[in-house]
This record gives structure tokens, sequence and C-alpha cells, in this order.
């Protein structure tokens, strides 16, 4: 079963709880599903939210077992893909 999340920035800045609800959905739908989609949309919630060190830890774990679906990640969020510090990540573990 695929699952998609849209969370518009605005609904970030006037709910934040909504990106911290959005995580324990994610992580709770991980223990019954894997896939590294679920987890590269896990990083974009956490980049999002501000949690940038633990979305680059992630990043980099998710990048070892599947490098090709980190393009899921822009589909998420699509202004990550601007990000200097994800692009320099995802560079490093260019195949």
């Amino acid at each position: 079963m695929r699952v998609q999340l849209f969370v518009p920035c605005f609904i970030d800045q006037l709910y934040p709880q909504t990106a911290f609800s959005m995580v324990k959905v994610l992580e709770k739908a991980d223990m019954y599903a894997g896939g590294t989609e679920i987890e590269y949309c896990r990083i974009a919630c956490l980049y999002m939210m501000g949690k940038r060190s633990e979305a680059l830890y992630k990043l980099s774990e998710a990048l070892q077992c599947d490098y090709e679906t980190h393009k899921t990640l822009f589909n998420w969020q699509p202004e990550l893909a601007e990000k200097a510090d994800l692009q320099a990540v995802i560079t490093a573990f260019l195949p």
C-alpha cells in the first residue's frame, strides 16, 4: 500500500504540532511497513521541523540503504532541493 502525505509550509507555520504528529505516524508506519520512501518522508519532516542534525543523520543512513530513492525527499518538500547541507550529504554518498 502506498501512502502520501502533503502538508503545505503554511500549515507548519500555523500548526507546528502537525509535523510532530506526522513524524509519530511515520515512526509507527515504519514498524509495520518497510521501505526507504517512508524514511525519506520522515527525514523531510524532521528537517522542516528544525531537527536538522537528526534529519541529516537519518539521511546518511537511508542513502546507504537506497541511494536512488532519495529523490522522493524532494517530492515531499521541493524546497529542500536548495538546502546546501542536504545536498552535501547526498553528494557524499554518490554511488
